[in-house]
């Protein structure tokens, strides 16, 4: 009896030493399994690499990290050069005045947004959340002249979707938006806010 309980033992040391992580007991509690269990394990790590696919879809939700920033300010510079102009960003902190007079963000607390011919919640929100129904993550302007012509690229998110609104509009407290027709600008936004493109 003494000789089998130290031959166990004996057993369970060496297990150990090899490495206890692949060494369990059996349902029955009767055997030992080596290297049983190891292939459920790699299932399971499977399952948790899952929510990082999720991360990148839900991003859209959430604010620009400075990596998408920068890589949507490429996107401006690039875009302006193609077009021989270029933009200027709001960067949270001074305020972005274009030549119809009106001053982001500030803009969107007392004019009236129209998009589609419906009025719209709108309305600065680096941080995602559910204050408005587009969630504008960046602003970019460009002044043709001093007398309004300018355009003025809002990204927001909607439905939890990228979308790039422009403003074109001259003076007044109803501005009506309309969404970019550039396939390529749209195309970018979108990669930067689901992480395929930076």
């Amino acid at each position: 009896m003494k000789k089998s309980i130290k031959f166990t033992v004996a057993l369970l040391s060496l297990f150990a030493l090899a490495g206890c992580s692949n060494v369990h007991t059996s349902k029955d509690g009767n055997n030992l399994e080596i290297g049983q269990k190891s292939k459920k394990r790699s299932t399971k790590k499977t399952k948790t690499s899952k929510p990082t696919a999720r991360k990148k879809q839900t991003n859209s939700s959430q604010s620009l990290t400075d990596k998408q920033q920068a890589s949507l300010d490429k996107t401006m510079a690039d875009y302006g050069k193609k077009r021989k102009i270029s933009y200027v960003r709001y960067d949270g902190k001074h305020l972005l005045k274009n030549s119809a007079g009106r001053i982001y963000p500030d803009t969107f607390k007392k004019d009236t947004f129209i998009l589609n011919n419906k009025k719209i919640s709108i309305g600065w929100a680096p941080q995602g959340g559910d204050q408005f129904a587009y969630k504008v993550l960046a602003i970019y302007n460009h002044d043709f002249d001093q007398k309004g012509k300018h355009e003025t690229y809002i990204f927001c998110i909607h439905d939890k979707k990228p979308i790039v609104l422009v403003d074109t509009a001259k003076e007044g407290n109803k501005i009506v938006l309309t969404q970019s027709q550039d396939r390529e600008l749209n195309q970018h936004f979108d990669g930067i806010m689901n992480g395929t493109q930076y």
